[in-house]
């Protein structure tokens, strides 16, 4: 596989929103906004019903190293 993916993690609060989400029509987007727990987040991988491996990789990212994680030294 020679695909490379970058993510952005930010925090960001009802405050600091710019707009609802869901992409820009005019360039084809159809962008699904979901916010809850990330407890439950991380439920959904487990069970399936978060199935595409982009999401899944930032939210192990999260639980391990990120905002919710620890860093892991090896």
């Amino acid at each position: 596989m020679t695909e490379r993916l970058h993510f952005y993690a930010a925090p960001y609060s009802a405050g600091t929103r710019t707009g609802d989400g869901g992409g820009l029509h005019d360039d084809g987007e159809d962008i699904a906004v979901v916010e809850l727990p990330f407890d439950e987040a991380l439920a959904m991988c487990h069970d399936g019903r978060i199935a595409d491996a982009k999401t899944i990789m930032l939210l192990q990212w999260a639980a391990i190293s990120g905002p919710f994680g620890r860093s892991l030294t090896v």
